[in-house]
């Protein structure tokens, strides 16, 4: 634009379609379409024009993006970013691009995510969403769901985990990480009464994650962490913890696990299910001044994410990104 003496001015960015959905760990994603618009004068074309950028050419100055973001009390908070990356119709996008990773990778979310999200995005107060995404030859698959059902309280669990595999029999496919958590948060003044403070102070909670690894012919073995419970055909491993009264907050710390392949007739693994549940345990119904047990009616919530089964691959064809969901 230099050398040909063109200047643009008027720049504007403009936001519509705008979806907001919670993420694991009180984490808030925003998806929006994102239209720039500008006058452009030429000296050989007094004229100004406007349009969209069609040629990915961005201006000489650094472009920003206003982010709003929406927490659950309602409150909104604009930041300025610089924006990551230009593209145009050329640059092969995908209207289902949903939101950016700081590394560029893009992930999609209008497929349909059944009763937990759809092209508006998760909701309810119960409900859950998966994602799997790959990239740099591994894929990361992140289980989250939510029940917000009980005034007061916000129960959340989760899981992750990450992989990499190239498809071969005689490779292994490596778990770099896999764990889970689950956590209470009281919001707004809940937790100040007495009978707050009893429930809060006796609740439970549990985590639970599980990973099963199919097979079309005689399955490879699995040599799972120390720490896993296995099914009888050894295809399912799964970790589990529980806290003490009055935790609020539980983290199964990350482990590895791979294939192996030592029978000459060993299959390789074509697809596994990542799997977790949450269960908080709750004095409800409580009378004026509970001060022990018996007092209040124990109620159990659980946050169960089945999800489909994703493709074991972490290469292409089938390293492309998947997304679930559903009710709790």
């Amino acid at each position: 634009m230099k050398q040909t003496g063109e200047t643009r001015s008027d720049s504007r960015v403009t936001l519509d379609n705008v979806v907001v959905h919670p993420g694991p760990n009180g984490s808030v994603h925003v998806v929006a379409s994102v239209e720039r618009t500008w006058t452009q004068t030429s000296p050989d074309d007094p004229e100004s024009r406007s349009g969209p950028s069609t040629r990915g050419v961005v201006q000489p100055i650094e472009s920003t993006i206003s982010i709003h973001v929406f927490d659950r009390c309602g409150n909104v908070t604009e930041i300025q970013a610089p924006l990551p990356r230009y593209q145009d119709g050329t640059d092969g996008y995908d209207p289902c691009s949903g939101f950016v990773d700081p590394d560029g990778t893009q992930h999609e979310v209008c497929q349909d995510l059944g009763g937990a999200a759809g092209s508006g995005g998760p909701t309810g107060t119960k409900a859950w969403n998966a994602l799997k995404k790959c990239a740099n030859g591994g894929c990361r698959s992140e289980l989250f769901g939510w029940d917000y059902s009980t005034k007061g309280i916000v129960f959340e669990a989760g899981a992750v985990l990450i992989w990499a595999y190239n498809g071969f029999a005689s490779s292994p496919l490596k778990a770099s990480e896999w764990s889970a958590y689950t956590n209470v948060k009281p919001t707004g003044s809940f937790g100040k009464s007495k009978v707050d403070k009893f429930v809060l102070n006796n609740l439970r909670l549990e985590i639970k994650t599980s990973v099963t690894i199919s097979s079309l012919v005689l399955a490879p073995g699995i040599s799972w962490p120390p720490s896993a419970s296995v099914s009888e055909s050894g295809q399912t491993g799964s970790l589990s913890a529980n806290a003490e009264a009055g935790v609020r907050g539980i983290r199964i710390a990350p482990v590895k696990f791979s294939t192996t392949c030592d029978d000459l007739f060993c299959g390789k693994a074509n697809r596994l299910k990542h799997q977790a549940t949450g269960t908080l345990s709750l004095y409800e119904q409580c009378k004026s001044n509970p001060s022990k047990p018996k007092d209040c009616k124990i109620v159990s919530h659980n946050i169960s994410i089945q999800t489909k089964y994703w493709w074991a691959e972490t290469v292409w064809p089938l390293n492309y990104d998947e997304t679930d969901g559903g009710d709790t």
